[in-house]
Formats: structure tokens, sequence, C-alpha cells
């Protein structure tokens, strides 16, 4: 008797949202929904904006990565701006030597290296070719760069929420259209 009574609690409703949807559905019209993946295919929706930086003294080495040598050595310079960007040295107190390290919008920076290591670790494993390693890491670099002079509040917060998963990093950064000035 209970399963009886379970099977008409689960199967009426079902019936009645089948039954309304052939009802709407029959004199020919189409459905208004959209599968998802044609929804993503329509426009592709920026969350952040951000002026492009100003890669003047940034020279990318033209020659090809040797044997043996790291997939991102000819982006050091790019990487050599962003850590200058990022990093100040000060003083500890006056007449000691030590000095502390002070980074500027920590979730950003932190995010760049774990996406750094966990693009090292994809080429290292043969799991991805060393050159769209390279091409991501340096827009990566670049959007980092640029977020450091702008207003990145809502940013740094969704980076900072994802940052354990370097690929939901990667999508955060996916989401930043860089425009001109």
């Amino acid at each position: 008797m209970k399963g009886v009574l379970l099977i008409l609690l689960f199967v009426l409703p079902l019936h009645m949202l089948l039954g309304q949807d052939f009802a709407a559905n029959a004199n020919g019209t189409k459905f208004k929904t959209k599968h998802p993946a044609e929804k993503e295919a329509v426009a592709r929706a920026y969350k952040w904006e951000f002026y492009s930086p100003d890669l003047n003294s940034y020279q990318k080495r033209k020659s090809p990565v040797e044997n043996g040598e790291r997939f991102d050595a000819p982006l050091e310079p790019l990487k050599d701006m962003f850590n200058e960007s990022y990093t100040d040295k000060e003083p500890i107190a006056p007449g000691n030597p030590a000095t502390r390290i002070v980074i500027r919008k920590p979730s950003i920076y932190n995010a760049v290296r774990k996406i750094d290591k966990y693009y090292s670790k994809q080429v290292a494993r043969g799991e991805m070719n060393s050159a769209n390693a390279r091409k991501s890491l340096e827009r990566v670099l670049t959007i980092a760069i640029a977020a450091l002079s702008e207003r990145s509040q809502s940013f740094e917060d969704a980076l900072q929420q994802n940052r354990r998963n370097p690929e939901a990093l990667l999508a955060q950064f996916n989401q930043v259209k860089l425009k001109d000035m």
C-alpha cells in the first residue's frame, strides 16, 4: 500500500508536468529555452575589464626553447616585470640589514604563482603543449600587471575564493577583457 502511494506521489506530478509541456507544444511552437552549449556560444560575457598595460620594456625572446629549459624561459622579462610591480622591499628597522617583502594585491600575486606552477607541472608531465602553456601564461601575467593599477576588488575576491584550484583560477582570468587605451 505504501509503495503504491509513493509511486503515485512521484508519477502524478511528473505526469502533470509532461502533460503541460505537451499541451504547450501541441500547436507546434518551439520551446523558448536553449541548450546550455548554445547559450555559451552566443556571446562571451566578460566580468572584468582592465586597460592593457604598457609593455614597451618587455622584450620577448625570439629563440625557441631548448631541451632542458623551462617552458616559460622566454617570458622571464615579463615575469620580472610582474615581480617588480607586485613586490616592494622595505627595511624592517633602521640600521637592521634585513628587509621584508611586501606584496601588493596578494590574491592576484598568489594566483599567478599557482597558475605558473600548474603549467610547469602540466608541461613536465606532457599533458600540455609548451607553446600553449606559454601563450596562456603570458596572458595571465599581462592581466595581472594590468589589474595592479585598476580597482579590482571583485576580481581579487573571486581569485581568493578559488585559490586552491588552478583551473578555476584560469577560468577567472579568462573572464577578463583587456581593452586598449
